[in-house]
């Protein structure tokens, strides 16, 4: 008996649950990945030195700054600051920071959360001399295959534009 009515409760639990499933709406998205890996001549502390301020970041995630607010040195997880990716406004939040295994995960937080994007970026010193930068960006899109496609192409364009300028104030004497 005691069994019949635990089998009862379950099965009152799951139907209560499917049909409050009934009428909640999703979109399945994919997740565009974006990984590049590329060498500066710079040493991997003065790398990190300019890596982790937010103004560097930005420049080779592709964001730029949303608000009058000074360059500021991210420290801790958790610090955050405005900026806009493309015509979408927003926070960047770093989610981890590591000076020892010189790795740092920033997340941008859209105002209209209607995607996710991160950015993990690790330092190594490279064989030869000057820093290994390894960059993986992500980002969730939940358009039509074709525009998919055509999105991820402008990323990849623009990430190499980005890398360039990244190099550039990085390697500068």
């Amino acid at each position: 008996m005691q069994r019949i009515v635990w089998a009862g409760v379950a099965a009152a639990l799951l139907f209560a649950g499917v049909a409050g499933a009934k009428g909640i709406a999703y979109r399945k998205t994919v997740l565009v990945r974006v990984p590049a890996e590329f060498s500066v001549t710079a040493a991997p502390d003065a790398v990190w030195e300019k890596l982790t301020n937010d103004r560097t970041f930005m420049m080779l995630a592709g964001f730029t700054p949303s608000s009058m607010m000074p360059a500021h040195r991210w420290e801790k997880i958790g610090d955050a600051t405005p900026a806009t990716a493309g015509s979408d406004g927003g926070v960047l939040v770093v989610t981890r920071i590591d000076s020892s295994d010189r790795e740092l995960r920033v997340a941008f937080e859209p105002a209209d959360a209607a995607y996710l994007c991160h950015h993990i970026v690790k330092l190594a010193a490279a064989a030869g001399g000057g820093t290994q930068v390894t960059l993986v960006s992500r980002y969730t899109d939940d358009k039509a295959p074709a525009t998919v496609d055509k999105t991820a192409r402008e990323v990849v364009a623009a990430q190499a534009k980005a890398i360039a300028a990244f190099k550039a104030e990085v390697d500068a004497p």
